[in-house]
């Protein structure tokens, strides 16, 4: 095995830390840019065949990573800030002048060329080790030992022009390569671990954002829904059922399996056409506002109440018989007479499934009957028409 190949090897192993870098890395992250700069001696040791240089092989090895060193240098102290695009041109420009000067037979091998590669290998093992002390990082390390390598290549290249000697030195430098190679793809698939880890946690977010909103936008949805259902259920003015949602509360009670019996009250406000014709229809709403308010309040949670139509309202009263209704609607009544602004009065007519119908407009008419029966006997009462035997005064 002769020094030429060696040294070719060793400028492929800087091809392949190059390689490397541009499969493995991103162009702006500055823990990797000096791998580029591998490029440089790859390209001057290879140039010095095909330009045939008038410097030997061992010469030309020591001159490309004199070249590599003094631009890895440059990129800790000037260059840390520039892409590795610009690094690297900057090395590609001075290795060309670097072989055009060696063409021209400017530069001979000579005992200061050993000086300025110990010199630069120094230098740039003192950067890393700075570099490591600075941020603690393992990776930094781990660079700063393997430029340990080219510090003893270095010297030993220096100590004689003996094959095995040079030999030697080229093969630490060898070991720096390969040592690099590892870190650099031991971190790459670090790094790739962590990116991977991290686009599962954001898909996760994301995962729980969209849910969340999803969740969030389909109970805005649900509310909204809501909100339309029980504005088109309710009486604009008084805030009570209308007059359809009356009638379908009537129709689900029938037709509910549970249900055994239940009363209905059918009323309207005393006189109302003359509280309108008198005080004036700002006070007739303002009553109407305060039948309905005073009902709603009072009610029970399984109670219906809802605005007929004009002044009639109906309170609907599951599991309440005809007697008990009677008894709850002429509290509610005398409550009405004595609580409101001005003073009003109702008259209230009460009808009891199944009793006294088993349709709502059956029950209506029912309940109608008991109320048209109090308004000819003095209004402000509360009268049954129905089948269910009461003792009553009217």
């Amino acid at each position: 095995m002769d020094l030429t190949f060696i040294t070719r090897l060793s400028a492929t192993l800087f091809f392949g830390g190059f390689v490397m870098h541009l499969s493995g890395t991103h162009a702006k992250d500055s823990r990797f840019n000096t791998q580029a700069l591998m490029f440089l001696p790859f390209a001057i040791i290879f140039a010095g065949d095909f330009l045939l240089l008038p410097v030997t092989d061992f010469a030309l090895f020591k001159w490309a990573i004199l070249v590599y060193q003094f631009m890895v240098i440059a990129h800790f102290l000037i260059l840390h800030k520039q892409t590795t695009t610009v690094s690297l041109s900057i090395g590609i420009l001075a290795s060309m002048a670097l072989i055009f000067l060696l063409a021209q037979n400017w530069f001979r091998p000579i005992e200061w060329l050993n000086i300025a590669l110990l010199i630069t290998a120094f230098v740039t093992f003192f950067l890393y080790y700075r570099r490591y002390r600075q941020t603690q990082i393992k990776q930094h390390k781990e660079y700063m030992e393997s430029q340990f390598f080219i510090v003893v290549g270095a010297f030993v290249m220096s100590l004689s022009n003996e094959f095995h000697i040079m030999t030697a030195g080229v093969i630490l430098i060898q070991i720096y390569q390969i040592s690099k190679l590892i870190i650099t793809f031991n971190h790459a698939q670090s790094d790739l671990k962590t990116k991977l880890n991290r686009l599962n946690d954001l898909e996760h977010k994301f995962n729980r954002v969209v849910e969340f909103e999803s969740r969030k936008r389909t109970t805005q949805m649900a509310d909204h829904v809501a909100y339309i259902k029980d504005k088109a259920q309710r009486d604009p003015l008084t805030k009570a059922l209308n007059r359809q949602s009356t009638v379908d509360a009537i129709r689900h009670h029938i037709n509910a399996p549970d249900t055994k019996f239940f009363s209905i009250a059918f009323f309207d406000i005393d006189s109302f056409k003359t509280i309108n014709d008198t005080l004036g229809h700002t006070v007739g709403d303002e009553a109407l506002i305060n039948v309905s308010n005073l009902f709603m309040s009072r009610k029970r949670k399984t109670d219906d109440f809802g605005r007929y139509g004009g002044d009639e309202f109906i309170l609907i009263l599951p599991g309440v018989n005809a007697p008990m209704a009677i008894e709850i609607c002429d509290r509610l009544r005398e409550e009405v007479s004595k609580t409101t602004k001005p003073k009003i009065t109702i008259s209230m007519g009460i009808a009891t499934y199944p009793y006294d119908g088993r349709t709502p407009t059956e029950l209506l008419e029912v309940a109608d009957k008991g109320l048209y029966k109090i308004k000819e006997s003095g209004k402000n009462q509360v009268g049954y028409s129905g089948n269910v035997p009461i003792i009553q005064k009217f």
